[in-house]
């Protein structure tokens, strides 16, 4: 639909390095296919409260965040940088200052979406939550994906401000739809790749801010988000119906490693 000259990029659709195409297709799947299955056991109580099922170690949770934010140099900085150019028939080094922008929004925006998640998670719980940081930092990391070779350094933080923040909250709407988002997928992955397609008519600087380009980038993004429901749906949906969806409550209970 986008990349390689699909309908949407005929439209005018701006994804830069997937935050849509990628990640949003990604969460919306993980949020599908969670409906479908359904939570994990005990994970909800009968009137719906959710119960913390706690994770085997936050240390590897917060390591396997860092290595992911290191990776993203090379997803978002790998879209951009041409090492070489051919001047004059010989070979030279390309310019980098392109380059270096979508770098150093990479860099800015993974404290943003720290910042926001933490921030918010100590002004409503007093507290920290370690899991919710490490979870806003990916969040905003997302939410430059489509910006990052376009958007100010101030842009860059005020979306990642915002991805961090909808973390929590996302996660918190699915959990009063008792949808059982493990990994919170949905929120780092699928609201904040929404929020980065939209906002790229708001922070691109290299041309004035039009509704024409907001309502290409939300029909751009819903119809992405609406292609892989679907398929996700049917896929799913064609499991489920063959007893083939999550295992038994026994092998659930007794633990997957197992």
């Amino acid at each position: 639909l986008v990349w390689g000259g699909g309908a949407l990029s005929l439209l005018g659709f701006q994804d830069f390095a997937g935050a849509a195409v990628v990640h949003m297709t990604g969460g919306v799947a993980g949020l599908t296919a969670a409906f479908i299955v359904g939570p994990r056991l005990d994970r909800f109580e009968d009137d719906g409260t959710p119960n913390v099922i706690p994770g085997h170690s936050l240390p590897y949770a917060v390591l396997g965040t860092l290595i992911l934010a290191f990776g993203w140099y090379g997803f978002n900085v790998g879209t951009a940088v041409q090492v070489f150019a051919v001047e004059d028939g010989a070979l030279a080094l390309a310019d980098f200052a392109y380059a270096g922008r979508v770098a150093l929004n990479t860099s800015l925006v993974m404290g943003a979406g720290a910042i926001g998640a933490g921030t918010y998670s100590l002004a409503r719980g007093g507290k920290v939550d370690t899991l919710m940081v490490a979870n806003g930092l990916l969040a905003g990391l997302v939410s430059v994906c489509s910006i990052a070779a376009v958007s100010s350094w101030y842009g860059t933080l005020a979306v990642g401000l915002v991805a961090g923040v909808q973390v929590p909250l996302v996660f918190g709407l699915l959990e009063r739809f008792g949808i059982d988002d493990v990994c919170a997928v949905f929120p780092v992955h699928g609201s904040a790749g929404f929020l980065s397609a939209v906002a790229y008519p708001f922070v691109d600087t290299t041309s004035a801010c039009s509704v024409g380009q907001l309502g290409v980038q939300i029909v751009g993004a819903l119809a992405i988000a609406v292609w892989a429901a679907a398929v996700t749906g049917v896929v799913f949906g064609v499991l489920k119906a063959v007893g083939q969806a999550r295992v038994t409550p026994e092998h659930e209970r007794e633990g997957l490693d197992a």
